[in-house]
């Protein structure tokens, strides 16, 4: 637990025994996080602010060029 940065509480609380691990995210992990809910407010922003019910965010994969979505409204996937 110490070399992963774990944190490992017990407290006793009125209804009994109060266990909890909390296993902190990764840096990166955490910038992935708030860039998908930052994508997903510009989605909704863009699709309100154009009244549009099909509406995508994709993004240019750096090495290969590659668009890939990111957030989309009103797509089906087949």
């Amino acid at each position: 637990m110490e070399l992963h940065r774990w944190d490992l509480k017990a407290e006793n609380t009125a209804d009994g025994l109060a266990v909890s691990l909390s296993i902190p995210k990764s840096a990166r992990q955490k910038v992935d996080a708030v860039i998908n809910s930052t994508i997903e407010m510009f989605l909704e922003f863009i699709a309100e602010v154009l009244d549009l019910n099909i509406c995508s965010v994709m993004l240019c994969d750096e090495l290969s060029g590659d668009l890939t979505i990111k957030s989309a409204k009103g797509l089906t996937t087949s």
